[in-house]
């Protein structure tokens, strides 16, 4: 087999991140200290948000318009033959041909035929997948385990990096994994079943959003709660949108400004952001004016506000966006990768 990227001085390893960069154009990988693993070789969009993460040791690449996948040395693994490629999760990644999804093992080989509109990953040996329209459940065998009935699920977003949250709410934390109830949209409601399709809360939300911690933000007559697994709301419904709850906090929007709930909805940091992402491994990136920093749970600045965007912290680093580059900071806020083109 070709190699078409290896990098000689690069050495796998498993118990690493890789965290992705641009350079003239090119895509590479640093190390959590910094330091350039894979140079700056690989074709990209030129989006940092959409370029291809490392999971469980596999990379997907991208060489003439086709995607394959590549190990943490940047060595080809699977040749590039795919019209589109996902992580890899739970042992299989969700590939694209001729339009349509279906699923390969590490050895490159088609476990499950391209024959779905959409799909989430793999957890727990099941994965969403739409197929006329409708969403359900598959195993790894492709066998339906919960027939195409739904218009809509929670927690099929695949992770990208560096971690975008939102307002939406994303913990870092997925139903399945946590083997809590799925969100499903029947119509124009949602609700939530358990992994054999059966109703544990009957639609009747406008809109809703997966587990975190035990709960789930839905929107009830115009205004966002938290209900528990049984559908009691935990948190009235009065905030104008919320986020996800992480390390016990939510960010949640009230009169027009954003703040941090516990999980009995009290305040901890009351609302005085323009914008905030839900907390992950204790910081939260906030935004006042234009900027974006990082608050401690205390609602404390750990971080001023200095970038135009500030993804989630993941394995000790955080990518930041300045001027229209991205870099990386460490948890004091110190560039480990310096924003520069």
């Amino acid at each position: 087999m070709n190699n078409l990227f290896e990098n000689n001085s690069a050495q796998a390893n498993a118990n690493r991140t890789l965290f992705p960069f641009i350079q003239s154009g090119r895509l590479g990988y640093i190390d959590a200290s910094g330091k350039v693993v894979l140079t700056p070789q690989f074709e990209t969009s030129g989006d940092i948000t959409a370029a291809p993460v490392f999971r469980e040791g596999l990379a997907a690449v991208e060489a003439g318009g086709k995607w394959g996948y590549m190990n943490e040395a940047g060595k080809v693994v699977i040749e590039p033959q795919f019209d589109q490629a996902g992580p890899f999760h739970d042992g299989l990644a969700p590939v694209a041909e001729g339009g349509k999804w279906g699923f390969a093992e590490k050895s490159g080989m088609i476990v499950i035929a391209p024959q779905f509109e959409r799909v989430g990953l793999f957890h727990n040996g099941r994965a969403a997948v739409r197929s006329g329209g409708k969403w359900g459940f598959i195993d790894k065998s492709g066998e339906c385990k919960l027939r195409f009935q739904f218009d809509e699920v929670t927690g099929i977003d695949w992770e990208t990096h560096p971690k975008h949250n939102s307002n939406a709410g994303t913990a870092q934390q997925d139903h399945a994994a946590q083997g809590e109830a799925i969100g499903v949209r029947i119509g124009e409601k949602w609700g939530y079943v358990d992994a054999s399709g059966k109703f544990l809360v009957n639609p009747k939300y406008e809109k809703a959003q997966g587990f975190h911690e035990g709960l789930a933000a839905v929107q009830f007559v115009d205004k966002w709660g938290f209900i528990g697994p049984d559908g009691s709301f935990q948190v009235n419904p009065q905030f104008e949108e919320v986020g996800g709850y992480g390390d016990g906090l939510a960010p949640g929007k009230f009169n027009g400004s954003w703040g941090y709930v516990d999980r009995k909805g009290e305040w901890v940091a009351h609302p005085q952001f323009d914008d905030a992402f839900s907390f992950y491994q204790g910081l939260a990136s906030v935004q006042s004016g234009k900027l974006r920093g990082y608050i401690d749970p205390s609602g404390k600045y750990v971080i001023d506000p200095r970038f135009d965007e500030a993804a989630d912290f993941s394995d000790g680093l955080a990518a930041v966006r300045v001027k229209g580059e991205w870099g990386y900071i460490d948890r004091e806020g110190n560039y480990v990768l310096t924003p520069s083109r």
